[in-house]
């Protein structure tokens, strides 16, 4: 198979090492070309100034090999890290070119720690000097977040329409089944079909989807996890309707299996983890508020170590700052976690834990690049910042400012349906009834578009 795309290799006193990474991809089908320099290893690719940059300007992604010591250098000689300048000059141009989601930093014998995160991109790996074959663990971290490559996550939530007709072409067979494809925009299309108030549409397309046999297993497992997402945000409306025992319990008896997680290498596999560890968290905070429930702490105990292995898990990845999903994600679970904290009483910890959340969100609505995301998206990310207020005016570690949260709400107040929406609107009118705040009360009843189901 041939894939489209030029990859740029950029390396510094490591040629032969260059050499055989280009060798390893382009027998996987890939158009590679290194980097040149005055000592290039392939006189073929020999470019410099003017040149070299047209070279990088072609390339769709980067694979960076920083190695300490150098080829040839001992720790003896050198004791301080050092860089040759056209690998620093090549790897911030491309830094500052090519989006992080596509630039693959390979740090051989040094550790993440001893750089900036602004030169790691959102996949960047720490390869044991001795490694058997360092060209083929290169070569196979880069096919394996192919799929990531040919379909990003950030996508769905920048052209919600496109994304969901790329799977359901491949359901009916009008493009080629790649099942690991499909699982990993599966798990990606959960919180996109939420903010675009389209989670029927996402039914549909999983009901359709048939997942036999072990190597399917990942489609499995995302069904398995996107179909437990639906079922809780059906039962767990916005209006603030609470979901009974059984519902709940039906509901943890579908996720329970994801509890048993491992420190799952595949990628797609830990997305899938992470997504049902949230879900499955949310589940039982639910259920320690239902009635019928005999022993309310075990329940929150559950969804407190829940919540935290699926953060273990997001951290796995490494810090992915540059990465809007990852900070999605670490939101959601943060603040989820930061809740149950506060059920659990650990006051301190839950403050802690809901500034973080709201902080992450804030960082990421700013992070995200002008067109990259919907408007309805990017409106949707900035109600989950005044969401996170909310929680924190309610635990009193924030100044209680209901005028500017109300003004929020009229702002990005929706003409038709809005998931989100709804839900800081129930969450906000909740916290003013808790805080006797009547004055906001009724302001907050003059903007209501649901007064009905909302007046309780």
């Amino acid at each position: 198979m041939t894939n489209n795309g030029e990859i740029f290799i950029v390396w510094g006193r490591n040629s032969n090492l260059a050499t055989q990474v280009e060798k390893e991809l382009s027998e996987r089908g890939y158009f590679v070309a290194i980097g040149g320099s005055e000592e290039n290893p392939r006189n073929i690719d020999f470019y410099l100034g003017a040149q070299l940059r047209k070279q990088m300007d072609r390339a769709s992604s980067a694979i960076i090999l920083v190695q300490w010591p150098y080829e040839g250098t001992t720790l003896k000689n050198k004791k301080h890290i050092e860089f040759r300048a056209n690998l620093m000059f090549e790897w911030g141009y491309l830094s500052n070119r090519i989006h992080p989601t596509k630039l693959f930093v390979f740090l051989i014998g040094i550790d993440k720690s001893q750089l900036p995160t602004d030169l790691l991109g959102s996949w960047a790996y720490e390869v044991p000097y001795d490694a058997i074959d360092i060209a083929k663990f290169v070569a196979q971290k880069y096919t394996e977040n192919e799929k990531q490559r040919i379909i990003r996550p950030e996508d769905a939530y920048n052209d919600w329409v496109s994304w969901k007709k790329n799977i359901q072409d491949q359901i009916e067979g009008h493009s080629a089944l790649e099942i690991e494809i499909l699982a990993f925009a599966l798990v990606h299309s959960i919180q996109p079909a939420y903010y675009f108030d389209d989670l029927s549409s996402l039914e549909k397309l999983i009901n359709r989807i048939s997942a036999d046999g072990i190597k399917q297993k990942n489609l499995q497992l995302a069904k398995q996890a996107v179909i437990g997402a639906l079922l809780y945000y059906k039962l767990t409306p916005d209006s603030g309707a609470k979901p009974t025992r059984g519902e709940l319990i039906e509901l943890e008896s579908l996720l329970k299996d994801f509890s048993r997680v491992s420190n799952e290498n595949d990628t797609t596999r830990r997305w899938i983890y992470i997504a049902a560890l949230d879900f499955l968290g949310l589940c039982h905070r639910r259920l320690s508020e239902a009635e019928g429930i005999k022993n309310p702490l075990t329940e929150l105990l559950i969804a407190e170590n829940t919540l935290t292995k699926g953060l273990q898990l997001l951290d796995l990845f490494g810090e992915k700052e540059h990465d809007h999903v990852w900070l999605l994600w670490r939101g959601y679970l943060t603040r989820n976690l930061g809740r149950v904290l506060f059920s659990l009483n650990k006051i301190e910890e839950a403050k802690a834990m809901l500034l973080l959340a709201k902080t992450i969100r804030e960082r990421t609505f700013a992070k995200i690049f002008p067109g990259e995301f919907d408007k309805k998206v990017k409106d949707a990310l900035m109600l989950e910042v005044i969401l996170a207020d909310v929680d924190l005016m309610k635990m009193d570690c924030i100044p209680i400012d209901f005028e500017k949260t109300i003004a929020m709400l009229e702002r990005y107040k929706p003409t038709s349906t809005f998931n989100i929406w709804n839900k800081t609107f129930t969450q906000a009118i909740g916290a003013a009834r808790l805080l006797n705040e009547e004055n906001s009360i009724k302001e907050l009843e003059r903007i209501n578009p649901l007064k009905e189901s909302l007046k309780s």
